[in-house]
């Protein structure tokens, strides 16, 4: 079904307000932290955005507080935000989802061999896109198109993430005491830009 006009000006706004609570929240919330001196709540802020469809490095950003935080509270603070920021992220999507011109990038993502097995298995799928060193956008889409739990989801993205973020501030930890931390920054933030530019590319092909 194509949405009127007063559909989609509705459909707009409520994306458009949804990505600026979003924004706002985060920015004030890292805002606060960073005046404070309060690397957790400078982290909440950055995750809130970090963990939705804006891209930022928070890889690199972890691994940059790494001497100043408990890998434990870091990891179960950035997995618990990026968890409900992906509940939030998926309405965002699926407003999205509702204007005519995504249909092509919908059948792309859902209908692909590939996209059919993950389906199958998504809580498998989420939680090692999430936990590993792969894309988690495009699971993270699939997710959302395809309605997929929300507890289960949840419970997916907090486990992969809460993970994957205790085991990098152990690396940048690990890191700062073999002096090479320079290097595994800058290596972070290439892999941030090889992983930014091929999920680019598949998007434009969609």
């Amino acid at each position: 079904m194509v949405p009127g006009s007063q559909t989609k000006s509705y459909l707009k706004n409520q994306i458009i307000f949804i990505s600026l609570t979003v924004c706002s929240i985060s920015c004030f919330l890292f805002v606060l932290g960073s005046r404070t001196s309060n690397p957790l709540l400078e982290l909440t802020g950055f995750m809130i955005t970090a963990s939705t469809w804006i891209p930022l490095p928070a890889d690199t950003y972890i691994l940059s507080i790494a001497n100043k935080v408990d890998p434990v509270q870091v990891a179960i603070l950035a997995g618990g935000i990026n968890a409900l920021a992906v509940l939030v992220e998926a309405k965002w999507f699926r407003l999205i989802f509702k204007f005519p011109r995504s249909q092509k990038f919908q059948r792309y993502i859902s209908q692909s061999k590939l996209s059919l097995k993950a389906q199958k298995y998504m809580f498998l799928t989420l939680v090692f896109c999430g936990a590993g060193p792969f894309p988690f956008e495009p699971a993270r889409v699939l997710a959302a198109l395809t309605n997929y739990s929300r507890i289960k989801y949840f419970i997916a993205t907090f486990l992969s993430r809460s993970t994957r973020f205790f085991v990098i501030i152990k690396v940048g930890v690990s890191a700062l005491e073999l002096g090479i931390y320079k290097y595994v920054i800058y290596a972070s933030i290439l892999l941030f830009i090889v992983t930014l530019y091929k999920s680019y590319g598949n998007f434009k092909k969609a």
